[in-house]
């Protein structure tokens, strides 16, 4: 016979609990809901990952937009100063071409009196000739400042 080992213990007949059962069925539990969670975790880290990239490309789409608007409304502002700059022009083109027809018209009002003038003074009707050089000192004045003489 073998010697016998006086460290090692006494083998002795293994009974089953009742808490193996338990156990084994928690042990079960925790295996399908780990499954479970990775491949709840795989399939939704893989939908973050594809809405990240749509995000990532929506902000650029939205990016280049800004940028063309700023450019467009820069465009914008420019050509309302231009268009401010013509009617203003425009207006002061008015001005001057309203000033331009009042003097031709005094001009012409003076020379218009100036031909009658000679034209009864070439038929020696005196009083008619003192009458429009009379008529005629207001509007030659203001022709001959017109003129600049």
């Amino acid at each position: 016979m073998p010697p016998e080992n006086r460290f090692a213990p006494v083998p002795s007949e293994r009974k089953k609990g009742p808490w193996l059962p338990v156990l084994a069925a928690v042990a079960a539990v925790f295996l399908i809901l780990s499954a479970t969670m990775t491949v709840l975790y795989v399939s939704k880290n893989g939908d973050y990952n594809q809405q990240k990239k749509l995000a990532a490309s929506r902000q650029e789409t939205i990016d280049t937009l800004n940028t063309k608007a700023d450019k467009l409304n820069k465009e914008l502002t420019s050509v309302k100063k231009q268009r401010d700059d013509a009617k203003s022009d425009l207006s002061d083109a008015k001005d001057k071409n309203a000033d331009v027809t009042k003097e031709r018209d005094t001009i012409g009002k003076c020379l218009t009196l100036l031909e009658d003038a000679l034209a009864a003074a070439a038929k020696n009707d005196d009083k008619k000739v003192n009458k429009l050089l009379k008529q005629l000192d207001e509007p030659c004045n203001k022709a001959d400042a017109y003129l600049g003489n």
